[in-house]
């Protein structure tokens, strides 16, 4: 085609002397600058703020945009913003100005001139975090007592263990690598936090600086390279594997495998009840800080941080005593109410207790689908995450015939401003119960999604686990309670840990643990688009979950070509599995889900 279509239009372009490339020679996309997004002072489309609310709105939603100003008549989304960004604009702007203001207010109005009456008649905010006692033991966090809880009773492998592994070539330096780590720990309290119990309560203490346990071993041989690297990532997924003791800090411990003096396999391995995804880059943020002055022979200069995760976890607690939480617990009362089992076909009968067994595979999505989802995103007046959903969801009702479809998703439970620069274990889940009875076009659909996914997150600050405790849904120890699948989204802008000097590219270790009988995650970086499904080995093969996700994929793709088109009728299977379900069909035999 000698044109391209609307929405693969670039919107900024950057004049570059030369591309930058790594040690290898390679492209090294990380190292691309930003599109420098500046507005003219005389551009006529810009209008400035009139007044103290409109200036601060407009001041915040320029710095999550990473724009240099925005007028009163733009929009947020227009402008690339999506769920978490206003999420993060909300909250920012919430504690600016001491107002509490729902998420789906900047969907509804997504201009600062629109927005900014809205906050200003907004009621006053909640208490804020401020710094505790530590003599004394803080308690846990809801999510952590969840934790601490399973760890006791139940041994779940992997499921709650965070791992990043990197092939990193370059010189890296012992020493620095060593001093890095520990100066994370003694920063963010909560990686040398032990989790105890006393008196019969579980409660966390903070401990003083310690080493962090490093692995440095030489890579074993073998007879060609590829078996060397196979050899290693065996290796490195034994020792992201082996069991955390909660109550013996720090609960993270590093491995480095040497295959050449400047040639390494970067290991590092976190509990879940101290970190989660939004700490990731928190993380190597601070370690390529913190190694790059190590090299230079000292500390790294560091603003000290507002407040530590245990004082967020007394606000939480106290939050919850103070009734503040009620009226979002009597919302999901409401939403969750009879809400119905997932009942997937399954491969094999369910166990009577789940056993955290799993594995995960991916299928990878043509790139250019994600600019179409945007488009439709923007047409519908939904996000990325909203129309991705839609789809995962679509394809739920048709493998089980339910049209009451309830999958969880994370929130970053960052709510407040100065938890954002902490490591730590903020992570809430939502449910997200979507109607999709009277064969709803998939427009329709988005829309309905779009209103499901406002409300949770506008509720998204209750625990899940006190949601669990409210509800109290039938026990089954074979599945989670009130969800059983859950879809995400993971996007990045770059892979890497940033370290300077050196060249880093991500390194697979093998999966095998499952949370829920089955974690669809989109994965979306610049050059790539992918679905990832974690599934429960006890239920599904792995070619079970291949086929969920081809699905997906070719139902989206079906009903971004036509959303008039109803969700149901997009077709599942591809030519080759039509033409084995007639051949089983000839032969009599029981075709195999979800057929």
């Amino acid at each position: 085609a000698r044109y391209l279509p609307h929405y693969a239009v670039p919107s900024d372009f950057v004049v570059l002397d030369a591309l930058p490339v790594g040690v290898s020679g390679k492209l090294d996309r990380s190292a691309l600058p930003d599109p420098a997004h500046t507005r003219s002072t005389d551009d006529p489309a810009y209008t400035a703020p009139r007044d103290e609310t409109e200036r601060i709105v407009a001041e915040v939603w320029a710095e999550v945009l990473g724009l240099d100003r925005i007028g009163i008549d733009d929009g947020f989304f227009d402008l690339g913003g999506h769920s978490l960004l206003a999420t993060m604009a909300v909250s920012r702007i919430a504690q600016r100005l001491g107002r509490e203001i729902e998420l789906r207010t900047v969907f509804e109005h997504p201009t600062v001139r629109g927005f900014a009456p809205k906050v200003a008649a907004a009621r006053a905010g909640g208490a804020e975090i401020v710094p505790v006692d530590r003599t004394r033991p803080l308690p846990l966090s809801f999510a952590q007592e969840r934790l601490w809880f399973l760890d006791r009773t139940s041994d779940h492998g992997e499921s709650y263990l965070l791992r990043y592994c990197w092939r990193v070539r370059g010189g890296l330096d012992r020493a620095a690598w060593q001093a890095a780590l520990d100066d994370l720990t003694e920063r963010h309290e909560v990686l040398r936090t032990a989790l105890v119990e006393i008196d019969g309560r579980p409660v966390q203490q903070v401990c003083d600086p310690v080493a962090v346990p490093l692995l440095w071993e030489r890579a074993p041989q073998a007879p060609d390279e590829q078996g060397r690297l196979e050899a290693v990532r065996s290796l490195a997924a034994a020792h992201a594997t082996r069991r955390f003791h909660l109550d013996r800090p720090p609960l993270l411990r590093a491995g480095v495998w040497e295959l050449a003096d400047d040639d390494h396999v970067v290991l590092l391995a976190f509990h879940h009840a101290v970190t989660d995804g939004w700490s990731r880059g928190v993380l190597l943020d601070e370690l390529g800080r913190h190694y790059t002055a190590r090299l230079a022979g000292g500390p790294a200069p560091s603003a000290p941080l507002p407040v530590q995760y245990g004082d967020y976890a007394v606000w939480q607690r106290e939050r919850a005593d103070s009734g503040a939480l009620e009226p979002q617990l009597a919302y999901w009362e409401r939403v969750l109410q009879d809400a119905p089992v997932l009942d997937l076909p399954t491969d094999r009968p369910r166990p009577p207790a789940f056993t955290g067994r799993g594995g995960a595979v991916e299928t990878v999505l043509p790139r250019a689908l994600v600019d179409r989802v945007d488009a439709l995103a923007r047409e519908r007046g939904a996000t990325r995450f909203m129309v991705l959903l839609a789809a995962a969801q679509a394809v739920l009702a048709r493998w089980t015939g339910q049209s009451d479809i309830c999958v969880g998703t994370p929130v970053a439970g960052r709510g407040r401003l100065e938890l954002e620069p902490l490591v730590g274990f903020f992570v809430n889940t939502v449910v997200l119960r979507t109607d999709l009875s009277g064969r709803p076009t998939f427009g329709a659909l988005v829309d309905r999604v779009r209103d499901v996914v406002l409300g949770a997150f506008d509720h998204q600050e209750v625990p899940f686990e006190q949601v669990v405790e409210r509800l109290r849904p039938e026990r089954d120890l074979s599945r989670n309670p009130l969800f059983q699948a859950m879809v995400d989204v993971q996007e990045s802008s770059a892979a890497g840990t940033g370290l300077p000097g050196l060249e880093t590219a991500d390194f697979a270790l093998p999966w095998g643990s499952a949370k829920f009988d089955l974690t669809a995650t989109f994965v979306i970086t610049p050059d790539r688009f992918a679905l990832n499904v974690e599934y429960a080995a006890d239920l599904f093969d792995p070619d079970t979950a291949t086929r969920f996700a081809q699905h997906v994929g070719r139902v989206l793709q079906a009903l971004l070509d036509d959303p008039a088109a109803r969700a149901d009728e997009a077709a599942l299977l591809s030519a080759e599995e039509r033409r084995q379900l007639v051949a089983d069909a000839g032969r009599d035999a029981r075709p195999a889900p979800p057929f």
